[in-house]
């Protein structure tokens, strides 16, 4: 048999060999013996000398032979004859009833992986053997088949998975995604709340190029819904929800990979652009909230799948429940939209914010953020808001402020544990960052990651630590990796060094830690007390101000929505800077300043052709106070060019509370890079004018 390939069109024949209905007869003889079980508990089938069992296939060493599973999985489950069998068609037929096979195969001979990946294989040869139109009819009909037999029937999560691992030229296609995929989808659905993280389970042997596949199949399915339907209902609205149970379970595997998985997705691949961009989201995230009142599981919402929502959009819908909150306070009349003002003297900025934002209720602190310098007038539209987290940020963070200590390594600003400053001061900075969310406000300031999943109540890992103190921690797992004579060498104790203005001092990390030395048997726990020290107990009163401050601003169900990296991103911006979408939504201000100036083109190719990352980093911190853009893109922040006059010896300049950039107009490409550079090089602070 080595080397045979039996096509879908020899079994619509009946072209069977003599040898193989002389097998079938003996499989059928030891099936009515044995029970269809031998002594290990395994099918007898399964013990073919030198074929293994897959799932709708059966594989010898070298091809694929899809004849045999059709008849020996029937005739094993005794659900039909060989002679009904014969009027079958090819192994989809009998999708459902391969479920023991699948789970033999996949639970004693072999890895899940394995099983899919073999799936993949079977199919792509399916592909290339049949013809296009027998193709479609014999997918329908397994549909037809699935969709059947599925009814109370007890799944292979692993079987079922199987069978939409079909290449790319297929599984895109609207003939597949409408029926295999459909009743796949639907099975899921059905099935997944009492079996809960099962399919998950299997999700989580899919290879990364196998499991993007899947993904990108679920958002194409999900997108042509939304954009022919875009008002759901009926069958569309439960199309919908099935999708979303899939893409819920392979986010949920996706999740519980380490971050060193190969295999493992981004979570930003699993944004929908249509969801985000085209669906109503605060009209769905009402219906969450409903959701949430009142537990009524029929009542849809993307908003219950956050996954596939943007930090943009979270951050929107943040804004949104706080307004509508307002807004039933108010009456529900938009004339009447609240505001909060803050009042504050350019020369007592932190001491007049901490003051009245203390003060002010939590409620107050929701509102849009009006400001007023003390002596000045004007009315804030924007720029006054932004010029005051641009100053007050700049001084808290400042290193010699002593709120904050740098890492130069890992760019990061962490909580200083011997500071002078006041817990109101570090609930201040955390009621900072809850006021720039509702105000889409980017704040350039860097916090490692730790800082955020702390936040939400994640437990720190040894990977924050050396996310935070880089060489610290690579220290540390150096040590790890030492031999026992050479930590005993070190002659370490359970205590760490804690330097204070200068200072150092001695901090045992456990009771009589000075007497506790470090061996080889205990290094882990040694390893363990440093991190949870360094990342908690030394700023713990800090932290806790801190985060005090944020959820008196933040505390809502929007919150609930966020993983601590799109947090993360509502408050510090998104570091994909695309200038070609900035260049796409710049306004030109001036007497013949148009985007057809030559001096306007000399500057865009500057910037495109001319300019390092670092340096686009910097030209945009010149412009805005920050070197990041708004969280769904530069192409969605206002920018003005504004002509300023003409001469070669003229610096460009910038408002960064008004995104202006004044441009003056310069003879040459070259005087304008030359000028630009030294402008945006030598920028003080946030490039403030």
């Amino acid at each position: 048999m080595q080397g045979l390939l039996v096509t879908p069109a020899m079994i619509i024949c009946r072209g069977y060999s003599q040898d193989f209905r002389q097998k079938v007869t003996c499989i059928s003889k030891y099936d009515t013996q044995f029970h269809g079980k031998t002594r290990a508990g395994q099918p007898v089938w399964l013990h073919i000398p030198g074929v293994h069992l897959l799932w709708g296939v059966l594989i010898t060493s070298h091809q694929f032979v899809s004849i045999y599973l059709t008849v020996i999985i029937r005739i094993a489950n005794q659900s039909m004859s060989v002679a009904e069998e014969v009027e079958a068609t090819w192994p989809l037929t009998i999708l459902m009833n391969s479920a023991d096979a699948a789970n033999h195969f996949i639970g004693e001979n072999h890895t899940e992986s394995h099983g899919l990946t073999q799936a993949q294989l079977f199919f792509e040869s399916i592909v290339a053997s049949v013809p296009p139109n027998d193709l479609i009819r014999q997918v329908r009909h397994a549909a037809d088949v699935l969709r059947r037999n599925s009814e109370g029937t007890e799944l292979s999560w692993a079987g079922l998975l199987c069978i939409v691992q079909w290449p790319k030229n297929v599984l895109f296609e609207s003939w597949f995604q409408g029926s295999l995929l459909d009743t796949y989808l639907s099975t899921v659905a059905k099935h997944v709340a009492t079996h809960n993280l099962a399919l998950s389970a299997v999700y989580s042997h899919l290879q990364r190029p196998a499991a993007e596949l899947h993904l990108n199949a679920l958002h194409h399915k999900l997108t042509l819904i939304l954009l022919s339907h875009p008002k759901l209902s009926g069958d569309q609205l439960r199309g919908v929800y099935a999708i979303m149970c899939a893409m819920q379970q392979l986010y949920l595997a996706n999740i519980a990979k380490s971050d060193d998985d190969s295999s493992k997705l981004s979570h930003e691949a699993f944004y929908n652009d249509v969801v985000n961009v085209q669906v109503n989201l605060v009209t769905d995230f009402n219906q969450y909230l409903k959701f949430r009142r009142e537990g009524d599981q029929t009542l849809f919402s993307f908003s219950r799948f956050p996954f596939v929502l943007n930090a943009h959009s979270k951050a929107r819908l943040m804004q949104a429940e706080t307004s509508t909150i307002q807004n039933g306070r108010m009456g529900g009349l938009p004339f009447l939209q609240p505001s909060f003002t803050l009042t504050v003297s350019r020369d007592s900025l932190v001491e007049d914010a901490v003051r009245r934002i203390s003060a002010a209720p939590p409620s107050m602190l929701r509102r849009k953020l009006r400001v007023q310098f003390v002596g000045e007038e004007g009315i804030d539209e924007g720029g006054l808001s932004k010029e005051f987290f641009q100053l007050i940020v700049r001084q808290l963070f400042d290193v010699s402020y002593g709120m904050f200590s740098a890492d130069e390594e890992a760019g990061t600003l962490f909580f200083e544990p011997t500071s002078p400053a006041s817990p109101d001061e570090y609930r201040l900075v955390g009621q900072l960052l809850g006021l720039s969310v509702f105000n889409s406000i980017i704040l350039d300031i860097r916090f490692p990651p730790v800082v955020y999943r702390r936040l939400f109540g994640m437990p720190i890992t040894e990977d924050d630590f050396v996310n935070t103190f880089p060489e610290f921690g690579r220290n540390l797992r150096k040590l790890r990796e030492m031999t026992a004579e050479e930590i005993d060498s070190l002659a370490l104790a359970f205590t760490t060094t804690q330097s204070s203005f200068g200072d150092a001092h001695t901090v045992e990390l456990c009771p009589n830690g000075s007497d506790k030395l470090v061996t080889k048997a205990n290094v882990e726990e040694y390893i363990a007390a440093i991190v949870d020290y360094r990342l908690c107990k030394s700023v713990a009163w800090q932290f806790d101000a801190f985060a005090s401050g944020f959820t008196t601003v933040c505390m809502c169900e929007a919150l609930r929505l966020f993983r601590p990296e799109e947090l993360e991103l509502a408050i510090t911006g998104s570091p994909i800077l695309d200038f070609h979408a900035l260049q796409r939504v710049a306004r030109y201000e001036g007497s013949d300043f148009t985007a057809e100036s030559p001096v306007v083109g000399w500057f865009w190719s500057v910037v495109h052709n001319d300019l390092t990352a670092k340096q686009q980093q910097r030209l945009l911190s010149f412009i805005t106070g920050s070197s990041r853009a708004p969280t769904d893109g530069l192409g969605h922040m206002e920018l003005r060019v504004i002509k300023n006059g003409v001469g070669d010896r003229r610096l460009p300049t910038a408002h960064t509370c008004f995104n202006a950039f004044m441009l003056p107009v310069y003879s040459s490409r070259e005087v304008l890079k030359e000028m630009l550079l030294l402008a945006i090089e030598n920028a003080e602070g946030f490039g403030l004018k």
